[in-house]
């Protein structure tokens, strides 16, 4: 699969899991395990399509910098050990740091430009279970555990209702959200992926156009390399 092919494939992949009028969204009726038509035979290709996505942001960030008329805010929200640090690791590998920036910032005003699209990794609480007891079991995955992630577990239907709450009253068109089954990680991070590909695409990113005065600048800096030592 090509990059321009994948991106073109990217927003109806990712459309299944895009929640953009809050009425009626119920938590509770969504597979955290959800792979859509794809099984565990299909996470090697995962692996290869998440590679080629990776190539396609790091070509769309390109264009977003060169460009500068927008900036793309992304949302990460999700219950422990649901994957958002290892989703964003992976996503965002072939983004420049150069073109990021972590700031501190209030409600965007109209005509700023900035993209707003927010996860929320839905794992279930077995699957919790699971990667904690990993944690546990496993030396070099000591230092991710703590007793307090444990006993949060006691409350996890109290989280599920506010999660739910949250996405019911804060999704719109304009900053949807994505309920991103979060039990499989490959397939989470590839869903993310293409969620974020979809709408730098839909930016209508280009490279700046350059001046005739720019063109005859280049062609004057070109003479004089080439007449120089």
């Amino acid at each position: 699969m090509e990059i321009e092919e994948l991106i073109k494939k990217a927003g109806a992949f990712a459309r299944p899991f895009r929640v953009t009028h809050g009425d009626g969204f119920r938590l509770k009726d969504l597979d955290p395990a959800d792979s859509l038509d794809f099984g565990s035979e299909d996470k090697p290709r995962s692996k290869e399509v998440l590679a080629l996505g990776i190539e396609a942001l790091g070509h769309l960030q390109d264009m977003l910098y060169a460009q500068d008329c927008w900036a793309v805010l992304l949302v990460f929200q999700a219950m422990d050990a649901a994957g958002k640090d290892g989703t964003i690791k992976h996503v965002m590998s072939g983004v420049n740091p150069q073109g990021c920036d972590v700031v501190s910032f209030k409600s965007p005003s109209t005509g700023n430009g900035i993209v707003i699209r927010k996860f929320f990794l839905n794992v279930s609480k077995k699957e919790q279970k699971r990667r904690f007891l990993e944690r546990i079991e496993e030396p070099k995955k000591n230092w991710k555990f703590s007793a307090n992630d444990a006993k949060e577990r006691t409350s996890w239907d109290d989280y599920m209702a506010a999660y739910q709450d949250m996405i019911r009253h804060t999704a719109s068109k304009e900053a949807p959200w994505y309920v991103v089954p979060a039990d499989n990680k490959w397939f989470t991070r590839v869903v993310v992926a293409a969620a974020i590909i979809d709408t730098l695409a839909s930016l209508g990113l280009r490279y700046p156009r350059v001046t005739k005065e720019k063109l005859r600048e280049l062609a004057a800096a070109k003479r004089g390399l080439l007449g120089g030592k």
